[in-house]
């Protein structure tokens, strides 16, 4: 089982609503500058977009939610290539500086795509950016970044704020449903973590190579706190050996 080689085409021509061609060479540009930089992050983030599409094939998303997270997948680590060459490297500790822009990225990369595209906005787009946003958000409001953005000189920064917090809160009937974003962003955050600890292209002394049972039980045991506790039990569902087979399938490990 492998995603469609079409998929991501299709998933860019939905959300770019015809102009496909002009945002995705622009946007071809940062992922460019990024895999110069550090070619490893070509292949996590193809794993994180097939990853991605087979737990939300799995979990059910309808279809226009799963071309967003493949999307978001694809370009979720864009404001990496702020990185030093010694921060790709794995093979020294951060420092407490470079810790502060490794938690910087999503925000980065956020502004950089918001950049490209911003007068082509609109709320499948905001969406989209959303997930590459807070791919390192925990289900229970930590992680980072942990609030919204700041600059509220600028009128959308406010409406993008607005309905943001609204998709980010339980419902108040305690009912989740897949528009809630704290759901889709557990199924990137997943689909990084499994990549991020299962791929043997980065195993060195400060990163070793985990299981891929050793991922899906710490998965586990982190439901309701970094992860949606519904996204969860489908990675349960699904069980270790299928999970294995898939990435063997995609060359993923």
């Amino acid at each position: 089982m492998s995603i469609p080689e079409d998929f991501i085409e299709k998933a860019f021509k939905n959300l770019t609503k015809g102009k496909a061609i002009r945002i995705s060479r622009l946007l071809d540009t940062l992922l460019t500058r990024l895999y110069d930089k550090d070619p490893y992050s070509n292949h996590h983030s193809q794993a994180v977009s097939k990853y991605s599409w087979f737990l939300a094939k799995r979990h059910k998303l309808k279809a226009h939610r799963i071309q967003l997270l493949v999307l978001a997948s694809r370009y979720h680590d864009v404001g990496k290539t702020v990185f030093t060459d010694e921060m790709f490297s794995y093979e020294e500790p951060l420092t407490d500086d470079q810790w502060a822009i490794v938690r910087k990225h999503p925000e980065t990369g956020f502004s950089e795509i918001f950049y490209l595209i911003e007068s082509e906005f609109n709320s499948e787009r905001l969406l989209w950016l959303s997930l590459i946003l807070f791919h390192h958000r925990d289900y229970d409001g930590t992680g980072y970044p942990t609030s919204l953005l700041t600059d509220e000189s600028k009128d959308y920064i406010n409406r993008y704020n607005s309905r943001i917090q609204e998709a980010l809160s339980p419902n108040v009937d305690g009912v989740q449903d897949e528009n809630d974003l704290r759901l889709q962003l557990s199924v990137l955050h997943i689909a990084d973590a499994i990549s991020a600890a299962t791929s043997s292209m980065r195993s060195n002394k400060l990163k070793k190579r985990k299981s891929m049972s050793w991922i899906i039980q710490d998965i586990e045991g982190k439901s309701g706190k970094k992860y949606h506790p519904e996204v969860v039990s489908t990675v349960n569902q699904m069980g270790v050996s299928l999970w294995e087979r898939f990435a063997r399938d995609n060359a993923l490990i």
